[in-house]
């Protein structure tokens, strides 16, 4: 090969390796601070030293690999002409679409849109400038005469036949990021694809609980308290069922649909509960549950709490004892809506709720119940126990409980002393230690960390000053209200693992190696994981994988009489051998994990979280 040759294609190539470490490392730097890419579309989550390696070492292949096909084609000196230098721009920024589409497919490191969109835009700059400065290098005679000759060079570039398959190379991220957003079956797909490659498991498996019956995205599934046979399930879009198993049966208990509406984004039927004293002969609250929902109508968005009477006998009279507890007014995101309601042994109803993405919500209790965990007394004892209520959060209404006296921010001036822990910013599910009362909660992280937290009456999760181990640069408050309390356990964001669901401690005998462990999963990647709760960075491993995954993966795992379970927006299941676990996903079938003691679950809250 002639020295001009060689040159031709090393020189090229050495300063694309230079140009491009210094444009990874300064998207990196800018992604952080500025946006190109509007929030709503993508998350930033910064990459650690490992996962920049692993980006660029497929950057560089992908360089490596496309750029040989024009550089080994010019024959121009490089940097000269504004022709060889569109040649490179476009096999550069091809490169740079196959490496992102490889790590998008292929890898669990974050897909950042917000990094790629910078990375594009520093190469088109690097590109433009070296442009400008070739033609004042390379041009002869006339300066108008030599720019028009070169950037007409440029130009017929459009009329190769290699052009438009590097313009759609160029596209296919997002593209591909597109489709993994909108469409859920793709990104089940996407990471069906991703798990296969990256998680090895430590050897349960799911099986079907309820072999050839679907479901239409059970949110959260419960056992009856007074019959083996007979367990009820939330769905999404409203619908609160009741099924019993020998023989088979299935009712509509109650049927709110057209007060849902949409059930988009994280919107829908969240949860309910029955009365601790459900099923009770004689108890005038015998048939009362409770369903934490929201609502989406006349382009306003509300999350409910409302009670309803499950004993009369048409859905049409059930439908007709709805009780409003909660109207709270929320940001039209439809996003961070909480999502478990839950009775403690005092009889207290106990209500997660979100910071419904409005800033103003995080870290207070005197203008929205937002934030945090909510305490309340359904059956208004009054006495001792509890009083009405005295003040009520912005534009919402609150009626129809009483508030418990032992609430930390009771007599707090100014408070809403519905608020028994604060500084949380998505708890979509929590789970009440029927040993120490404590409760355990998975609580969403926004672009770094997902959190296992144990809550305690009167406790501050540190949202939104600090995420996990991350202080997030918002200033803590001056009069910080109740007690900080880190994460038991926070596990990093990665392009699978995204969405915290948060479990409970086995203490089961059919499933040995899990007893006195804290099992939880993960909505986007399907992962069931667990961690003993003396030592859980230690001890967090993965025990299996769901079959959904993304916006249809597990929502959700509780405890009932006999199995222990999980749900899926769509389907619950069973997993191991015999016995078990339930949970629910955003699709349509139901399993558990094979374990005794049990519990059993459910959820199917499709979304991006």
């Amino acid at each position: 090969m002639s020295p001009s040759r060689l040159v031709n294609r090393v020189v090229p190539l050495l300063s694309q390796a230079a140009f491009l470490a210094a444009a990874l490392a300064a998207a990196q730097g800018l992604a952080g601070r500025m946006r190109i890419v509007p929030s709503s579309i993508g998350k930033f989550t910064p990459l650690d030293g490992s996962e920049l390696g692993s980006v660029f070492l497929y950057f560089g292949l992908a360089h490596l690999l496309v750029l040989l096909v024009p550089l080994g084609s010019e024959r121009r000196t490089p940097f000269l002409t504004p022709r060889r230098l569109a040649v490179e721009c476009v096999a550069a920024l091809a490169a740079v679409s196959l490496a992102s589409s490889g790590l998008f497919l292929f890898t669990q490191i974050p897909f950042s849109p917000n990094f790629y969109a910078w990375i594009y835009a520093l190469f088109g700059l690097g590109y433009g400038i070296a442009g400008g400065a070739a033609l004042v290098f390379h041009r002869k005679g006339d300066p108008a005469v030599g720019a028009t000759s070169e950037f007409g060079a440029a130009a017929r570039l459009l009329r190769s036949p290699l052009i438009y398959p590097a313009l759609l190379l160029i596209l296919l991220p997002g593209l591909l990021a597109g489709l993994y957003k909108v469409e859920p079956d793709f990104a089940n797909w996407v990471n069906k694809v991703r798990v296969g490659l990256n998680v090895r498991t430590g050897g349960f498996k799911l099986v079907q609980a309820f072999p050839g019956r679907t479901f239409d995205q059970p949110m959260i599934l419960a056992f009856s308290p007074t019959r083996r046979d007979e367990f009820f399930v939330l769905t999404r879009p409203g619908r609160l069922l009741r099924y019993r198993c020998d023989p088979w049966n299935e009712e509509t208990l109650v049927d709110i649909t057209g007060e849902v509406g949409g059930v988009q984004a994280e919107l829908g039927a969240l949860s309910f509960a029955l009365h601790p004293e459900f099923g009770s002969s004689g108890s005038p609250n015998s048939g009362f549950v409770f369903v934490w929902y929201t609502h989406l109508g006349d382009d306003r968005q509300f999350c409910r709490l409302a009670r309803f009477d499950v004993r009369p006998a048409t859905l049409p009279e059930r439908n007709a004892t709805r009780t409003l507890l909660m109207d709270l007014p929320r940001a039209s995101t439809g996003m961070h809506n909480g999502g478990t309601t839950l009775f403690g042994p005092e009889g207290f109803l106990y209500i997660s709720v979100g910071d419904y993405v409005m800033k103003d919500c995080s870290q207070q209790v005197d203008r929205y119940l937002a934030g945090g965990i909510l305490r309340i007394d359904v059956d208004a004892r009054g006495g001792a126990v509890s009083r009405p209520i005295e003040r009520r959060p912005r534009g919402a209404t609150t009626q129809n409980y009483f508030i418990p006296l032992d609430n930390p921010w009771t007599n707090h001036p100014g408070a809403l002393e519905e608020f028994y822990a604060i500084g949380l910013r998505n708890p979509f599910r929590m789970w009440m230690d029927p040993l120490d009362r404590d409760l355990w909660l998975g609580d969403i992280g926004l672009n770094h960390f997902e959190e296992v937290t144990r809550v305690r009456k009167g406790d501050n999760g540190e949202w939104d000053f600090r995420e996990g181990p991350m202080e997030l640069g918002n200033p803590v408050p001056r009069r910080l209200l109740g007690r900080r309390v880190p994460p038991v356990l926070a596990y990093r964001q990665t392009a699978l693992d995204r969405a915290v669901i948060g479990g409970l401690i086995y203490r089961g005998r059919r499933l040995g190696p899990l007893q006195g462990l804290y099992v939880f999963c993960d909505n986007n990647s399907g992962k069931f994981m667990s961690f003993d709760p003396k030592r859980p960075e230690a001890t967090l491993q993965t025990l299996t994988v769901a079959p959904q995954y993304g916006q249809m993966g597990p929502t959700g795992l509780g405890v009932g009489s006999g199995s222990v379970g999980y749900s899926s927006g769509g389907s619950s299941w069973s997993s191991g051998s015999s016995g078990g676990s339930s949970w629910s996903s955003s699709s349509s079938s139901s399993s558990s994990f094979s374990g005794g003691g049990g519990s059993s679950g459910g959820g199917g809250a499709s979304g991006s979280w």
